[in-house]
């Protein structure tokens, strides 16, 4: 089976945002993110409901600060992650990869033609694959690989890309 898509700026930054969406490590931090100031308010709540009385207009004031950093945060950081991403796309001399690629998948590798050359990856390299409504994403190492527009190949012919990659990297391991 042989994919052509083309790697652009949106493609890298959609596969950058779907490693860090399946990464453990990342998604803990996080919650640790969002977790942080409302544990942090709690303590300082109760000391000033100990020191000065209950007052329902002051703990109202820390529960809509707790919650509303507990909606909002994870929103922040995704953003600040995503910004950071796109920085560092633009420090880097990323645009080299940009450009049309075409992917082979046969049975003992992967082969990829594109803008930095010929590679051949072999299945027991490549991480995983995953379909979702607009990409076909193959991770080799890390959020490296190859992010496929759906509507570049067709969803069909990406279902069945996936399908095998899946089985070849299960025959791999």
């Amino acid at each position: 089976m042989k994919l052509t898509f083309t790697l652009s700026e949106p493609e890298a930054l959609a596969m950058t945002e779907q490693f860090y969406r399946d990464s453990a490590s990342h998604q803990k931090t996080r919650n640790q993110t969002r977790w942080g100031l409302p544990i942090l308010l709690l303590p300082i709540l109760l000391l000033f409901t100990w020191q000065f009385g209950f007052s329902l207009p002051s703990v109202a004031i820390f529960l809509i600060a707790m919650i509303g950093w507990f909606i909002v945060a994870p929103h922040r950081f995704d953003a600040r992650v995503r910004r950071y991403a796109i920085k560092q796309m633009k420090e880097s001399s990323y645009a080299k990869s940009f450009g049309e690629y075409s992917i082979q998948i046969n049975d003992d590798h992967l082969v990829s033609d594109g803008p930095t050359g010929h590679t051949e990856y072999k299945w027991n390299g490549v991480d995983r694959s995953i379909l979702t409504d607009e990409y076909l994403f193959v991770f080799l190492a890390g959020p490296s690989g190859f992010p496929i527009k759906t509507s570049d190949v067709g969803s069909e012919n990406a279902r069945l890309a996936h399908i095998r990659i899946q089985q070849l990297i299960e025959m791999a391991k």
